[in-house]
């Protein structure tokens, strides 16, 4: 149960401020507060009820199973029970609904903008499945994401901006090494799925109405977005830091493009300093 062999392991406290992931490599437990925070902590401990112990007071509640690592996070060189550093955090199961609406509508049974044909339709999933039973609707994400990506940097490439496909290295490191707990929640994932599969038309907006609700604030944001003079890009000016505001705008810039032309919405980071 302790994974001193490198295992991850993810356990999840119930504490009196607010509910908290840990995770253990190595013997080093490291955690992410996702109570809003936008914070985490970094304890050194060898048993998993030392720390539970700790955190979650007065009386421990916790479960326990395996899982693999969410994030990487900022590491302090020594750290004391409960110690927290601040960093920036977004939602990665949120990141990958956006993608997957973007990258259905952007087909070529929909809105033409990357070359993949129903990948993520009933077709990809009748042709993938026969290989893999278990985990072809994320083979099906996968290959339609590597496709998208590739299109828009063709289109546009933004040497100093991020795109909906190009994040910065340590939120795409992040995303990367979420796929396996993701593949191992996939039946928690299979209605999203199957209400993807079912999208009738190439209305982005609508496809995110269907599925996965966009705030108001976002679609207030996308009614004054314009594309750029080359009708190539949708730039959505400089922004401090990447945040889940800003992944539904990368998102819901796509929209500005017409089918078969494919426009791509981009943001410039503001350098700290």
């Amino acid at each position: 149960m302790m994974g001193h062999d490198g295992a991850w392991w993810v356990v999840r406290a119930a504490a009196c401020f607010g509910h908290r992931v840990l995770e253990l490599c190595s013997g080093v437990w490291r955690g992410e507060a996702i109570d809003g925070e936008n914070r985490v902590f970094e304890v050194h401990g060898p048993e998993i009820w030392d720390v539970v112990q700790s955190l979650s007071y007065p009386t421990p509640e916790a479960s326990i199973e395996r899982g693999t690592r969410v994030r990487p996070l900022q590491r302090t060189n020594r750290a004391k029970v409960g110690e927290l550093c601040d960093v920036s955090v977004i939602d990665l199961d949120n990141l990958l609904r956006t993608r997957l609406i973007v990258a259905r509508v952007g087909e070529m049974d929909l809105a033409r903008w990357w070359d993949t044909k129903g990948m993520l339709g009933k077709t990809g999933r009748l042709a993938v499945s026969r290989g893999l039973p278990k985990t072809h609707r994320f083979a099906q994400a996968r290959a339609v994401f590597a496709v998208a990506r590739a299109r828009c940097r063709d289109v546009y490439s933004p040497p100093d901006g991020v795109t909906l496909w190009d994040l910065p290295a340590e939120i795409e490191s992040a995303f990367d090494e979420r796929w396996p707990l993701w593949i191992e929640n996939q039946p928690a994932w299979r209605p999203f799925f199957d209400a993807l599969e079912a999208t009738p038309g190439d209305d982005l907006v609508g496809a995110f109405a269907r599925v996965a609700p966009l705030p108001a604030a976002t679609l207030d944001a996308a009614k004054r977005m314009k594309r750029a003079a080359d009708q190539k890009a949708v730039p959505l000016g400089e922004v401090p830091a990447v945040t889940d505001e800003l992944v539904s705008q990368l998102a819901v810039g796509f929209s500005k493009g017409e089918p078969g032309r494919v426009a791509v919405p981009f943001a410039k980071v503001r350098r700290a300093g």
